[in-house]
C-alpha cells in the first residue's frame, strides 16, 4: 500500500529556507492498543534541504505492507528537525515542526492508496 499527502505548516508559519542535514520524519503507526505504545508500519525519511521551497508542497511518500484489519486505529505523524538528523537518543528540539493533532487513516478493503495532508506548528 502507498501514503502520500502533503506537509502544510500552520498559520504562515513556513520557513523562508532551510538549513542543509534538515529532515522530514513521516510514520504510520498502529494506535489502536489503549496504553500501550503505537507500533510502526512504515517510515518515510527524507533531506528536504534542497527540495524545500516556501510556498510550494511539501510533498511524502510512505510504501508498505497494508495492516491487518483486526485493529482500526491508524494514522500519519511528521516531524522536521530543522539542521539536524532525530537519532535513537531524541527526536525534537526548538525550532522544528510537528503534528499536535491526531491524522487518521481509514484502511478499506481492497483501498491500496491513500493521501492524508498532515499539518505541522513550529516547536
Amino acid at each position: 500500500m502507498e501514503i502520500t499527502g502533503e506537509v502544510k505548516f500552520s498559520n504562515d508559519s513556513a520557513p523562508d529556507a532551510l538549513p542543509e542535514n534538515s529532515y522530514l520524519t513521516v510514520k504510520f503507526e498502529d494506535v489502536s492498543l489503549m496504553d500501550a505504545p503505537s507500533v510502526k508500519l512504515g517510515e518515510s525519511v527524507v533531506d528536504v534541504t534542497k527540495i524545500y521551497k516556501k510556498g510550494q508542497p511539501l510533498l511524502y511518500s510512505i510504501k508498505c505492507p497494508k495492516p491487518s484489519p483486526i485493529h482500526v486505529d491508524y494514522s500519519v505523524s511528521a516531524v522536521l528537525n530543522v539542521g539536524w538528523e532525530a537519532d535513537g537518543n531524541s527526536w525534537i528540539r526548538k525550532g522544528d515542526y510537528l503534528n499536535d493533532t491526531r491524522h487518521h487513516v481509514q484502511m478499506e478493503e481492497g483501498k491500496n492508496f491513500y493521501r492524508v495532508d498532515i499539518e505541522v506548528i513550529k516547536y
